[in-house]
């Protein structure tokens, strides 16, 4: 993930990474005038869909922004502006569908259901503008995803596995 300062439309800035192949996501969340949050986790299905990855990693993002956080931000505005970097275009294209007109169950959207109304939940408290942002190839070590270097760099003592539970509570 990289160290960009929020933009200056945003108030805040989030960057979703996800492997796959591993269950992992991860992402970096950065506010207006405050400190940068990372945060990783690993699904303990190894089935788990890279959407459901995505809408994991983004609801875990927006729950992470508290209350009083979340006033702070707003400020006068009637919510904070957030913009998420998405390393996936189809995930994208299909959220920002289903979020207008509650589209069809085969329109590319694949996201376990019992995680869908938790985004959307997260998603209503922001302006949120969703932003297509490719996954960079790290040169040192070709066969591992970004998402699962972070989780060896920033939890290197232990593994951190999230249950989707804890979401739909």
């Amino acid at each position: 993930m990289t160290s960009q300062s929020v933009t200056p439309d945003s108030d805040v800035q989030i960057e979703v990474q996800v492997s796959k192949r591993g269950g992992v996501w991860a992402f970096e969340l950065r506010p207006l005038n405050s400190r940068t949050t990372r945060v990783t986790g690993k699904l303990p299905s190894k089935g788990a869909t890279r959407h459901t990855l995505l809408a994991v990693a983004i609801t875990s993002a927006l729950l992470t922004i508290h209350e009083k956080e979340y006033f702070r931000l707003r400020g006068d505005k009637k919510k904070p502006t957030v913009v998420i970097d998405i390393p996936d275009q189809p995930f994208i294209t299909a959220l920002e569908r289903r979020r207008r007109s509650k589209a069809q169950p085969n329109d590319g959207f694949r996201v376990s259901r019992n995680l869908l109304r938790p985004l959307y939940m997260q998603l209503a408290r922001f302006d949120v503008t969703l932003r297509f942002q490719p996954q960079k190839k790290n040169k040192d070590s070709a066969e591992l995803s970004n998402a699962e270097r972070l989780t060896r760099r920033w939890f290197s003592y232990g593994e951190t596995v999230f249950s989707p539970a804890v979401l739909t509570q």
